[in-house]
């Protein structure tokens, strides 16, 4: 991370929106590379060169957005046939699959919205929505309204605060950390809720045909 952003520093002027757009294409692709420095670069170089702070905002969007679309497009075309294979079927028994297949039924989209959040697990949603035949008009909607929170935000903090990028770095990777734990919290919590409501309706439902046998 401090590496990065060295080299942003030290090489700015030299650095443009076509870098910080192949950077961030790549690192849709669940490389550990860090997207939030990336976006906070972004926002750096505009604010020390020439560079558009708007453009790199629409750059950066575009960059991530379609990288997205990329992993979700793989996920389409080669995921069952992944899942099939000795190494991963299993894992993915038949079972499982149908499971998950239920799960993006029911709460595709707030893991996709969600799943902007969680780096380390994002990959994994975005192929998984494209393998189990999540519409991709929702897919986009869902991840472009996450991304259209977080991307222009930290490219706008590394703009506004470069005087300080390097410390504002280190709390966005705390900040992350909380927020990814966060998130798995919160997608915990719905499902339980789900769950409850569902057995809820199922035990409701039970009682109303045993008052109507006694009937």
């Amino acid at each position: 991370m401090e590496r990065v952003l060295q080299f942003v520093i030290e090489n700015v002027e030299s650095v443009s929106y076509f870098a910080i757009s192949a950077a961030l294409l790549i690192t849709s692709f669940g490389f550990p590379l860090p997207e939030d420095i990336f976006l906070l670069a972004g926002g750096y170089i505009a604010a020390e060169t020439t560079a558009n702070l708007y453009i790199m905002i629409a750059v950066s969007m575009s960059s991530i957005l379609t990288g997205d679309l990329i992993v979700y497009w793989l996920g389409y075309h080669f995921g069952k046939k992944l899942f099939s294979m000795k190494l991963f079927s299993w894992i993915f028994t038949p079972r499982r699959q149908e499971k998950i297949g239920n799960f993006y039924a029911k709460h595709g989209r707030i893991t996709i919205f969600f799943g902007r959040f969680a780096a380390g697990l994002r990959f994994g949603i975005y192929a998984l929505a494209g393998a189990y035949r999540m519409k991709v008009s929702r897919f986009f909607v869902m991840d472009f309204l996450a991304a259209l929170i977080s991307i222009p935000f930290l490219v706008w903090v590394g703009y506004y605060f470069s005087d300080h990028i390097k410390t504002i770095a280190l709390f966005i990777k705390d900040v992350k950390i909380l927020v990814f734990i966060a998130v798995l919290i919160a997608i915990l919590v719905f499902m339980i809720y789900r769950r409850k409501k569902r057995s809820g309706e199922v035990a409701a439902t039970a009682g109303n045909n045993d008052k109507a046998l006694i009937l």
